[in-house]
């Protein structure tokens, strides 16, 4: 992985831990979803979700690096 998309991730995860979701414009998102259901999931569990009619998705994710790849993955087919 280049070093400017290991950057990329590192802020992406800061955000995440701060208590923030990253959202692409207002369609895609990524958060841990434990921050909105407290109690529910007793590991960190984070959702990918896209409601956009070319690209339909929602998925959680145990681990932050695969959750991020998905939503990257998922951002660059809506910038198409």
């Amino acid at each position: 992985m280049s070093e400017i998309n290991q950057d990329l991730n590192n802020q992406y995860k800061r955000v995440l831990l701060d208590g923030c979701a990253i959202d692409y414009r207002n369609r895609l998102s990524l958060c841990i979803i434990n921050d909105y259901y407290r109690g529910r999931a007793k590991k960190i569990t984070y959702q990918v979700h896209c409601d956009d009619s070319r690209c339909v998705f929602s998925k959680f994710y145990t681990d932050v690096d695969e959750a991020l790849l998905q939503f990257l993955e998922l951002k660059g087919k809506l910038k198409r």
